[in-house]
């Protein structure tokens, strides 16, 4: 079914996709052709299908468009990003629509030099950590996201993406002594409302464990205080906080060391 829409200026197609005119899609054609007042099914081009012939009054102008069929898969890629540092590479997050059959994933690649990139990653279906995609000591990363229909009448949208990494020796370089800690990780990564940091600590001595959102503001501190040197674990419940990338900080003795995890609902 078609429309013209004087005052919205625009033309719509309505897509019944049950058969039974219960279920219906609606394809916005052109949303700026002012004035619609007219529009009709001709076969314009003389390939046999019909196509859209439309008349905009205030626009004094008549215009069509060549109906295709449905295509089930599509890319896009990023330039590439010039990180600026070696990087130590964190995490890959994104925010989309996804309906029924269909799907959104990405492909990285990372390199020291732009003009040879180098072949991409596997396939990333879900946010997350980037340590088995990307190589650490990078300066420069490209990605590439796929979009994947089944249903003509059905597409996914990618709203946003964000890719973390941090400054390989960053310890090192604002002299403070690297922290020699073992297994300094959280999981799961991602994570939907509780994750375990772990940590092995060399010696005795004060310990600061806390957690900053992703605009530099402290949310939750695990610990403060003496603790004895050995494994260390901490539970962190983050029920009550939104979806994102979030950071845990560990502060001892001079040292600092930190990391980033995903908080996905």
């Amino acid at each position: 079914m078609l429309g013209a829409s004087y005052f919205g200026d625009d033309i719509t197609v309505w897509e019944n996709i049950d058969g039974s005119g219960l279920t219906w899609y609606e394809h916005l054609i052109d949303g700026n052709f002012d004035g619609a007042s007219d529009v009709v099914t001709a076969d314009m081009d003389g390939d046999g299908d019909p196509d859209i012939l439309g008349v905009a009054r205030e626009d004094a102008d008549i215009s069509w468009w060549d109906v295709t069929c449905c295509v089930g898969t599509g890319e896009l890629v990023s330039s590439i990003l010039d990180t600026e540092v070696s990087a130590d590479w964190d995490s890959i997050v994104w925010t989309s629509d996804e309906p029924s059959g269909t799907s959104i994933y990405f492909q990285v690649r990372g390199s020291v030099d732009p003009q040879y990139m180098g072949d991409w990653s596997m396939d990333i279906t879900t946010p997350g950590a980037l340590e088995d995609y990307l190589d650490d000591g990078d300066r420069y990363v490209q990605y590439r996201v796929m979009l994947e229909s089944a249903n003509p009448g059905l597409s996914p949208t990618l709203w946003d993406i964000a890719i973390g990494w941090t400054e390989l020796g960053i310890n090192e370089e604002y002299g403070l002594k690297a922290l020699p800690i073992a297994q300094f990780r959280n999981h799961p990564n991602p994570f939907s409302q509780k994750t375990m940091i772990e940590f092995n600590l060399p010696q005795k001595g004060d310990v600061t464990l806390t957690i900053f959102n992703i605009l530099g503001e402290k949310v939750a501190t695990l610990h403060s205080g003496e603790m004895l040197p050995g494994q260390h674990s901490f539970a962190w419940d983050a029920s009550h906080l939104p979806s994102g990338v979030y950071m845990y900080r560990l502060e001892t003795e001079g040292c600092v060391r930190a990391r980033k995890m995903v908080l996905l609902r």
